[in-house]
């Protein structure tokens, strides 16, 4: 199994992003966020523990850092094959996905898989960037998740709108394939979850992180930052949700020439004219996150697999 990057990789990201011009000149519009799900300091340090904690997993392997890593574009660079539709593998519609868990149950007994056998399970799809994905209205490859958020346990609407990013944060902990045991439920995670030490099996912690988890537990720290006690998956999602929303990229020279920062070589010029030309119809607006991707699926093109499963 691989095991995800320690924290070391934020560290690395933030030395790059203080090199690049001061935040007081930041490009992009501050990162839309959800009236129900307003962000503060403390819930992006809650969130950040969350998402590099591979105690999220049941086998201690797997956090969301494991398939979504800055240093590859915040996508996945392992390589793990799903067979895809047919479930052969070797033929034209293998997938690239994103490396999870042995199917196995809640004693860590392997169970199996008719795919996968005793080996990590592979997703069908391979992790989308997080980057920018705050101004993105509409998430996952198909642009399947909208940002009607429910709470996983009573169904009841928490965010009429811009939550995709907590609908996809709340369904990773009982997601099979990915991080769990099968069966796994929501009251099973947050029990395992709240008396434990956050980033317990990390290393090299942002000494900021460090300072706020303070060797108290998940359940001190939720109590902290929403004013009451209480573990819950819609405060699991906000959190995560907020911290992801700071995956913010505005500093490229692409971007620094927009507001007249930077001027473009002739080669990166005529790139530019390429790609407004060929790109454009998925890659739209500044951030050039895919936008159409639903579209795209109603044309009927195939899953996405091989190296346009990969970024």
């Amino acid at each position: 199994m691989n095991r995800s990057p320690t924290l070391s990789t934020l560290t690395r990201l933030a030395c790059v992003l203080s090199l690049a011009v001061p935040a007081a000149t930041q490009i992009f519009p501050p990162a839309p966020q959800p009236a129900g799900n307003p962000s503060t300091p403390e819930k992006v340090q809650l969130g950040k523990a969350l998402f590099w904690d591979e105690q999220m997993s049941s086998t201690r392997t797997v956090a969301c850092g494991t398939c979504h890593r800055f240093a590859s574009g915040g996508a996945d660079p392992r390589i793990s094959i799903h067979p895809g539709p047919d479930g052969q593998y070797g033929t034209q519609d293998d997938i690239r996905g994103a490396a999870g868990v042995v199917r196995q149950d809640q004693s860590g007994h392997y169970l199996g898989s008719p795919q996968f056998g005793i080996a990590p399970q592979v997703t069908a799809r391979n992790a989308a960037t997080l980057i920018n994905v705050a101004w993105v209205p509409e998430v996952l490859w198909n642009g399947r998740v909208d940002g009607t958020f429910r709470d996983p346990l009573t169904g009841q609407v928490v965010l009429v709108g811009g939550g995709a990013i907590e609908r996809v944060a709340a369904a990773v902990p009982t997601d099979t394939v990915e991080v769990c045991y099968a069966g796994r439920t929501w009251p099973e995670f947050i029990t395992d979850l709240q008396n434990r030490t956050p980033l317990a099996l990390a290393s090299n912690v942002p000494p900021a992180l460090q300072a706020f988890v303070a060797g108290r537990t998940y359940a001190q720290l939720f109590a902290q930052v929403y004013g009451s006690p209480g573990v819950t998956p819609v405060r699991f999602a906000f959190a995560v949700a907020a911290y992801v929303r700071t995956f913010v990229s505005d500093q490229s020279p692409y971007d620094r020439s927009l507001v007249g920062q930077y001027t473009m070589t002739p080669t990166e010029a005529y790139g530019a004219i390429v790609f407004t030309a060929l790109c454009t119809p998925c890659h739209t607006g500044h951030r050039h996150v895919p936008q159409h991707r639903r579209a795209a699926d109603r044309r009927g093109r195939r899953p996405l697999r091989g190296h346009a499963a990969a970024g």
